[in-house]
C-alpha cells in the first residue's frame, strides 16, 4: 500500500500540476504565495456603473499620491503604485537597517466607453477613487418595450 502524502507543500504542488495539465501552464496559480506581504499584488477594486459616469475604487493602504500612477483608456483603467521605505538605527555596538518595497498593479475593464480626458482621481484614507464620465454615446437610455 502506498504511503499517504505529507500535508502541505507536496499536496499543493500536486494540485497545481493537475491544474496545469488540465488547463495549460498559463492557468493562474491558486496558491501563489509570492505576493504575501503586498509585493507584486493586485489591489482590491470596486467598479460602480452610474448613469453618467463610472467610479473605480481601489484599496491602496500605505501608498502616497506621488507613488500612484493611473492611466485611463476608452474602456479600461490601469493603476500602478510603488512604495519604498528605509530605516536605519545606529547604537554603540550595532547597526540595524531595514528596507521594504511594495508594488501593486491592476488593469480593470470598464463596462462602457468613457471620456478619458475628463477623468479625475483622489486618494483619501488609503482608498483611491477614480471618476470617469461616460462617453456621450455610452450613456444609459431607457427604452419602452412594445
Amino acid at each position: 500500500m502506498a504511503e499517504a502524502p505529507k500535508r502541505g507543500l507536496p499536496i499543493r504542488r500536486g494540485f497545481e500540476s493537475e491544474l496545469d495539465r488540465f488547463f495549460g501552464s498559463r492557468w493562474p496559480s491558486f496558491f501563489d504565495l509570492s505576493d504575501v506581504g503586498g509585493q507584486n499584488a493586485a489591489p482590491s477594486v470596486d467598479v460602480v456603473d452610474r448613469e453618467d459616469e463610472i467610479v473605480v475604487r481601489a484599496e491602496l493602504p500605505g501608498f502616497t499620491k506621488d507613488s500612484i500612477d493611473v492611466s485611463v483608456d476608452h474602456n479600461s483603467v490601469t493603476i500602478k503604485a510603488e512604495s519604498r521605505e528605509e530605516s536605519s538605527e545606529e547604537e554603540d555596538n550595532y547597526v540595524r537597517r531595514e528596507m521594504s518595497r511594495g508594488y501593486v498593479s491592476r488593469t480593470v475593464a470598464l463596462p462602457a466607453d468613457v471620456a478619458s480626458d475628463k477623468a479625475f482621481a483622489k486618494l483619501a484614507d488609503g482608498v483611491l477613487e477614480i471618476t470617469v464620465p461616460k462617453a456621450a454615446a455610452s450613456t444609459r437610455q431607457k427604452i419602452s418595450v412594445d
